[in-house]
């Protein structure tokens, strides 16, 4: 049986406001998937809970969510267009989009 984990270093860093990014680096959608995972982990942190990053057996999971007397699994992906991506963000083994 899988079990959830939580990993135990945080292997990513989010900045408060994307339009840092922008500044800094210059135009957010050459990494859409960045900053929108970005976006999502500061709305999760506004909403109230405390995020951190896990896996289930093999498969990451974006975003492990805690609030009082509650958990929420996150998935974040900016395009599904492909089987693979399906896949990858879902787990799934043989998936039609």
């Amino acid at each position: 049986m899988q079990e959830k984990q939580i990993l135990s270093s945080n292997e990513k860093y989010y900045i408060a406001d994307h339009g840092i990014r922008e500044v800094v680096l210059g135009g957010n959608m050459r990494e859409i998937n960045l900053t929108l995972e970005n976006i999502v982990f500061v709305e999760l942190l506004r909403r109230g809970y405390a995020v951190t990053i896990g896996r289930y057996g093999e498969k990451k999971i974006d975003f492990v969510c805690s609030r009082i007397g509650e958990k929420l699994y996150v998935q974040e992906s900016y395009l599904l267009a492909s089987e693979d991506t399906v896949r990858r963000e879902f787990g799934l083994g043989h998936t039609k989009i």
